[in-house]
């Protein structure tokens, strides 16, 4: 199977494209604008918030409190 990408400016030659693939019974897909619409300060932003990374919390206290909110839980297949 041969996949081919195209990108097309003017929708009357996408419309001619599309009627002609529906004709010839040709799979196709849609991917409508590209990822690019944030604008340039937005795409900044989001660059340096996932470069700063997530808050790496105290593992140790994570744990103390994970085990304070299940200590009254019933599990199976433990004894007690």
């Amino acid at each position: 199977m041969t996949k081919v990408i195209l990108e097309i400016q003017n929708d009357s030659d996408l419309r001619l494209l599309l009627s002609l693939l529906e004709r010839l019974e040709i799979n196709h897909w849609i991917n409508g604008e590209p990822s690019s619409a944030l604008s340039d300060e937005e795409r900044v932003e989001h660059y340096r918030i996932i470069d700063k990374g997530a808050p790496s919390p105290n593992l140790e206290e994570r744990l103390k409190s994970l085990n304070e909110d299940r200590k009254d839980r019933n599990l199976p297949y433990r004894e007690e």
